[in-house]
């Protein structure tokens, strides 16, 4: 009797000591996640969503944009420091909610 009073006793320390996840972002809102951008060169490169100019990312740097959910189709084009052609980067994406999708390039 008394190790079923302890079972008890723990499994209820147990469950009134878990929290709600608040999803991977901490502060999840619901239908939106976040494309990371991750610019691992020195030379400048110009971020794409979907055809569309997100501007120009510096070297060795990052940058977050929230969208909904949804495919994207991502791009990086080298803007400086190239030889003979811009080095060009690509990929596609499926933004869900509260998650983070990163694009790094080179």
């Amino acid at each position: 009797m008394k190790k079923i009073i302890i079972f008890a006793l723990l499994a209820f320390v147990a469950i009134t000591s878990c929290k709600k996840d608040e999803g991977i972002n901490g502060d999840c809102e619901g239908n939106w996640g976040t494309i990371i951008f991750e610019n691992n060169s020195n030379n400048p490169y110009e971020i794409f969503i979907d055809f569309q100019s997100q501007g120009t990312l510096q070297g060795n740097s990052s940058k977050s944009i929230k969208k909904e959910i949804m495919i994207y189709d991502l791009r990086a084009v080298q803007q400086s420091g190239y030889l003979l052609f811009p080095s060009e980067f690509e990929k596609t994406v499926t933004v869900t909610a509260c998650e983070n999708n990163y694009f790094v390039f080179p």
